[in-house]
């Protein structure tokens, strides 16, 4: 696993953050089990969304140009939308925290390993094996939105 805390300069992560707030969300599941929670997500086309594709590129320099970007969305999660426990397609999952940094404990990346759980921060990158169980926790404050920008890669 590798965090890289403020991952884009601060005015750009801003601006993306509101291109993330503009965008379209579809309220439902994403898993294959029909009682997993909802919450909202927001699929992208990595050929016409010019802030996802300059986010995707910055992404790709980040790795040294040895990753391919398979898909992108975005999710958004209110207190009591909480993620289920998954694994992810691709080889490596890349997730840009979107939103306002979160008090311990709300909006946490947790792992099956507690150890390694990571505190939803503004503009902090995770890139992780996609293979890992994970879920994200939704907030505990009221009307407050935690968005991730996720990425699911392979090898170029």
């Amino acid at each position: 696993m590798k965090i890289i805390k403020n991952w884009l300069r601060k005015d750009v992560g801003i601006d993306i953050r509101d291109h993330l707030f503009e965008c379209k969300y579809e309220y439902r599941s994403t898993s294959t089990n029909k009682s997993s929670n909802t919450f909202f997500i927001s699929n992208f086309d990595l050929n016409t969304d010019q802030t996802i594709m300059w986010v995707a590129k910055k992404l790709v320099k980040e790795f040294g140009h040895d990753i391919k970007i398979m898909r992108a969305y975005a999710n958004l999660q209110f207190t009591g939308m909480n993620g289920d426990w998954h694994t992810d397609d691709g080889e490596t999952t890349c997730l840009w925290m979107a939103t306002s940094s979160l008090p311990k404990g709300s909006g946490t990346l947790q792992f099956n390993n507690k150890r390694k759980d990571v505190k939803f921060d503004f503009n902090k990158l995770i890139m992780f094996d996609a293979k890992r169980p994970h879920r994200g926790l939704a907030p505990k404050e009221l009307n407050t939105p935690r968005i991730t920008l996720a990425f699911k890669t392979t090898r170029a």
